[in-house]
C-alpha cells in the first residue's frame, strides 16, 4: 500500500501512533481505528523530519457532522491530538452520577452542573471533565461558548485514567485559569484537590480524606467526600 509522505498525518491515540491522509475536506485513505475500524492494522510510526497534523475544534466538529468519526466513542481534544478515552465502568458511571445530583441538590439554579460534555479552552483544546461547574446563564450557553471565566469548579472522576488526569488535565486545566480542579480517586478513596492555576501547573495539591469536607469554590457551601464517594462515614 502506497502512501504519499506529504500528505500523511499522524495521530496519537494512547501508546501508539496511527495514520490518517488528506485534509479534512478531502479524502480519507488511511484512518485511525476508531475511524474506520477495518484499518486497524495500518500502524506506523512517525519518520524524522514528518510533523503530525494538529487538530482543532472545528475540524472535529466537521469530522463529526460529515460521519467520519464512528459513533459511540467517547473522544476528547487535547492540544490538538484527539484522544479516545477508555469506556467508562459501572463504577464511574455511578460516581458521576452521584457527583451530579448532589450538586444540582447543593446549588440549585446558582449554578449550571455539566457532565462530560466539551468545552472548549482553545480552538486545540476541548477537553470533556466529568463534572463542571458553571457560571448559571439564561440561555444554557446555546448563543455564547462556555469560557474559562465562567467555570468555578472542575472534577474528573478517576479510576483506570488516574495518572492522565493528574498530568494532562491537570496541567492544562491550570493553565487556564480553572480556579479549582478535583479528581475522585475511587480507588485512593480520597479527593485529590488542585488550586492555585498558573502556567506551570497548580500551586496547591491537597488529599482529603473520605472522612473530609470539600468547600465548593465560590459558594460558602460543603460537600462530604465520604458521600462523593457513595459511601456511608
Amino acid at each position: 500500500m502506497y502512501c504519499d509522505p506529504n500528505s500523511l498525518y499522524f495521530l496519537r491515540i494512547g501508546p501508539v501512533t496511527r495514520a490518517i491522509t488528506g485534509k479534512i475536506t478531502g479524502v480519507v485513505r488511511l484512518a485511525p481505528a476508531f475511524i474506520f475500524p477495518y484499518l486497524a492494522e495500518n500502524i506506523f510510526t512517525m519518520p524524522p523530519g514528518v510533523s503530525k497534523k494538529l487538530w482543532t475544534v472545528e475540524e472535529v466538529l466537521h469530522m463529526q457532522e460529515a460521519g467520519i468519526l464512528a459513533p459511540g466513542k467517547r473522544l476528547e481534544l487535547i492540544r490538538g491530538e484527539l484522544m479516545e478515552m477508555s469506556p467508562s465502568g459501572r463504577k464511574h458511571v455511578a460516581a458521576v452520577a452521584r457527583l451530579h445530583l448532589f450538586l444540582i441538590e447543593l446549588l440549585g439554579r446558582r449554578v449550571l452542573i455539566i457532565s462530560q460534555s466539551s468545552i472548549e479552552l482553545d480552538p486545540f483544546s476541548a477537553p470533556e471533565p466529568d463534572i463542571a461547574v458553571v457560571r448559571y446563564r439564561e440561555d444554557f450557553y446555546a448563543e455564547h461558548p462556555i469560557g474559562p471565566d465562567d467555570i468555578f469548579l472542575f472534577i474528573e472522576v478517576a479510576d483506570t485514567s488516574l495518572d492522565f488526569d493528574r498530568k494532562t488535565k491537570g496541567q492544562l486545566y491550570a493553565e487556564y485559569g480553572i480556579p479549582e480542579y478535583w479528581i475522585l480517586n475511587l480507588k485512593g478513596q480520597c479527593v485529590e484537590q488542585f488550586q492555585l492555576p498558573g502556567k506551570n501547573g497548580y500551586g496547591r495539591r491537597s488529599i482529603v480524606a473520605k472522612e473530609g469536607m470539600l468547600t465548593i469554590p465560590g459558594f460558602d457551601l460543603k460537600i462530604s467526600v465520604g458521600e462523593m464517594l457513595g459511601l456511608e462515614i
